[in-house]
């Protein structure tokens, strides 16, 4: 007569399931970067002061020189050169520029993992009078009974799990974003500020070997100037003593020539 008996294992795990996103930043900066070089260097102090107003008006009637509050100017390559009336001096000034920009991208991860913990039970027989399955066959199937309704259970619970992490996910991607915004644009500070002192440094060499040459360009073009400012003194003066016949010319050299009779 059969008597089977029955026998059951309990079994559990813990279920999991994981969502990760990834998020990225790229920070953009543009600086300008600029180097100066500038002198002062006495020019009319000396003259007399029929000299300085003629060569301020030579100044005012030269298309290459504007009127300013403090005197006159006139622009040359990467900078100006100003004439100063209340000091009689010329004031050069040269201002190099150069763009500075780059990029810094950093990245960054936020991943969530949900859980469960889930159990189940599983049933087996063995007759111990037939014998054809022992006790601990019999158990070893009831823990097969009770894995695969955990898979079961598992697989019904499965989506939920990835949802509930991929809102987690969600819930926390916002402060990452921010962080790795951050991070970049700092970075991108710091490699710009860096990259932009050395420019400068290099831009302020390039405009002191400028300067020196504009300041010989400069104290000729103010000759210039100063050459009709003298034809003016000295044709006036020499008006006023009764010259007669003047006639004025510059030769190839740029020297200006001034011949008139007058009564000894």
């Amino acid at each position: 007569m059969c008597n089977p008996r029955r026998v059951k294992e309990r079994a559990s795990r813990r279920i999991a399931r994981a969502w990760e996103e990834s998020v990225s930043h790229v920070a953009q900066l543009v600086l300008q970067a600029s180097g100066q070089a500038s002198v002062r260097i006495p020019f009319s102090e000396t003259f007399s002061a029929a000299v300085r107003r003629a060569f301020e008006r030579a100044l005012s009637n030269d298309s290459r020189w504007r009127a300013t509050d403090v005197g006159y100017e006139t622009s040359v390559d990467d900078g100006r050169v100003a004439y100063l009336s209340a000091t009689g001096d010329l004031e050069i000034l040269i201002e190099l520029t150069d763009i500075v920009a780059v990029s810094e991208q950093r990245t960054g991860r936020v991943r969530a993992e949900s859980t469960s913990d889930i159990s189940s039970e599983g049933e087996g027989t063995y007759d111990p009078e037939i014998r054809l399955r022992s006790e601990a066959e019999a158990r070893q199937i009831a823990l097969q009974n009770a894995n695969r309704q955990l898979d079961a259970m598992e697989q019904a619970q499965a989506n939920q799990l990835l949802q509930d992490a991929r809102q987690e996910v969600l819930r926390r991607i916002g402060d990452e974003e921010a962080r790795v915004r951050e991070e970049a644009e700092a970075a991108a500070a710091a490699t710009a500020n860096e990259l932009r002192a050395r420019r400068e440094q290099e831009l302020t060499r390039r405009a002191q070997e400028r300067l020196a040459i504009v300041r010989r360009q400069s104290t000729e073009l103010a000759g210039a100037a100063l050459g009709r400012a003298y034809q003016e003194v000295l044709v006036a003066a020499a008006v006023g003593r009764g010259a007669q016949n003047l006639e004025t010319f510059t030769d190839d050299e740029g020297r200006i020539h001034i011949r008139f009779e007058a009564e000894a």
